[in-house]
C-alpha cells in the first residue's frame, strides 16, 4: 500500500471498550484475582478526555482488503503472557508515565 502524501491510515480491531473494560478482563484472567486492588490516582487523570475512542479502519480496510484475525481475548490473553514473562524474567518492573 502505499499511500499518498499527507495521508493517514487508522489501525484497529473491531471491539470497542473502556480502559476498566480491559482492565475487568486482565483480572478475570489472572491467577491473583485476590490480591489485585484497584483504585484510581486522579493525578493521573487528564482534566477533558473521550471516555471511548473507536479508529475508523475502513480506508485502511478498502486500500489493503485487511481484516483483524486476532480475537479481543487472545490480545487481552497474550498481554497478560508478555508481562508474567516480563516480571518474571526482570523482578519488579515499575510502569511509570
Amino acid at each position: 500500500v502505499k499511500p499518498s502524501p499527507g495521508s493517514y491510515y487508522n489501525i484497529g480491531g473491531i471491539h470497542s471498550c473502556t480502559v476498566r473494560e480491559i482492565l475487568e478482563v486482565l483480572i478475570g484472567l489472572s491467577s491473583r484475582k485476590d490480591d489485585i486492588e484497584v483504585s484510581v490516582d486522579p493525578k493521573r487523570l487528564r482534566p477533558i478526555d473521550a471516555d471511548l475512542q473507536v479508529p475508523d479502519t475502513s480506508k485502511f480496510r478498502k486500500h489493503t482488503g485487511w481484516e483483524p484475525e486476532i480475537s479481543f481475548e487472545t490480545t487481552m490473553n497474550d498481554l497478560l503472557d508478555y508481562w508474567r514473562e516480563r516480571v518474571s524474567n526482570e523482578g519488579d518492573v515499575f510502569l511509570t508515565r
